[in-house]
């Protein structure tokens, strides 16, 4: 669902009924994070202060909406946030072959505002997507070119700067892992698997296409790259690391979303060790108990990371 932004001048002559259309929608909707472009300049600083108040009274509505239905859930907060977003990525997707075979149908202005909002959800995703392809008869990763990043950007050699942006893809990627189930689900996430220490475009597309096609969300666990053959063993120790699985229709190790390796835990019990070891219990053969520990550790550094 989406609404199309009326033109300045609709706007200025019925600006409660469009403050009444979005805050309806987003009182229906209960968007976590409401993302305005920057490209209009100061009218965005605009927009921006003018859709906090929209969306506080939003909030306002839903409260009140709510202390009459007994069915909603009580511990629920929604209070969404608005921020300003550099829309450089949105305007050339907007413009490229993805986006027209994509969305075919769709207008450029929401083409641009389909990738600002997932540029917000996973950036790295939308970064690598734009490696995925050149534009025209072009070199892989050459429409990041068309990024303003510095301003000499444009003295530099193309090729020696595609270089650089790709190993940084590469670094940053295999810094925070992939979630392999939700790569394989979307197209636009699909291509940081491409980027995965091990694996390279031609496993990333052919790892992609097996899970894609897995019932019941995908992959239960990183053992079964290896059980359902999808990738060798040799592969599998380089970038099963780097694969996060999660799977909202089975239970799933915790630490399978993590960036320790499977060597660590499935191969040897070190990590359940430090793991009881931190929690001051020591549990033998008691995978219930290994779980819970895990999930115990997980939100203290989580705690610990919100205090930082």
């Amino acid at each position: 669902p989406h609404l199309t932004s009326p033109h300045l001048d609709y706007f200025s002559s019925h600006r409660s009924q469009v403050k009444s259309i979005i805050q309806t929608f987003l009182v229906d909707m209960q968007p976590t994070v409401i993302a305005v472009s920057t490209s209009a300049g100061q009218v965005a600083k605009s927009w921006k202060r003018w859709l906090e108040d929209v969306a506080m009274e939003a909030v306002q509505q839903h409260r009140q909406e709510r202390e009459f239905d007994e069915d909603e859930d009580d511990d629920v907060e929604w209070e969404p946030e608005v921020i300003h977003v550099v829309d450089d990525i949105g305007h050339i997707f907007a413009q490229s072959k993805r986006s027209e075979a994509e969305f075919p149908e769709y207008a450029m202005s929401l083409r641009k505002a389909i990738s600002l909002a997932r540029y917000v959800q996973e950036p790295l995703a939308e970064l690598t997507y734009m490696w995925a392809q050149g534009v025209g008869a072009g070199m892989r990763g050459e429409e990041m070119l068309y990024l303003n990043l510095h301003p000499i950007w444009k003295e530099v050699n193309a090729q020696h700067l595609l270089n650089r942006l790709e190993r940084a893809l590469i670094n940053a990627v295999n810094d925070v892992g992939v979630d392999i189930n939700l790569a394989a689900a979307h197209t636009h996430r699909a291509a940081m698997l491409s980027f995965v220490a091990g694996l390279g475009p031609v496993k990333a597309h052919a790892l992609q296409q097996v899970v894609s096609r897995l019932k019941d969300g995908g992959l239960e666990s990183r053992a079964a790259l290896l059980e359902k053959n999808l990738l060798k063993q040799k592969t599998f120790t380089n970038a099963a690391g780097f694969l996060r699985v999660l799977n909202k229709n089975k239970f799933v190790n915790p630490i399978d979303d993590t960036r320790i390796h499977p060597e660590s835990y499935i191969t040897n019990n070190w990590a359940q060790q430090i793991c009881f070891q931190i929690n001051e219990a020591l549990v033998e053969d008691n995978d219930e108990a290994f779980y819970d520990q895990i999930t115990q550790v997980a939100q203290r550094i989580k705690q610990e990371r919100m205090k930082q």
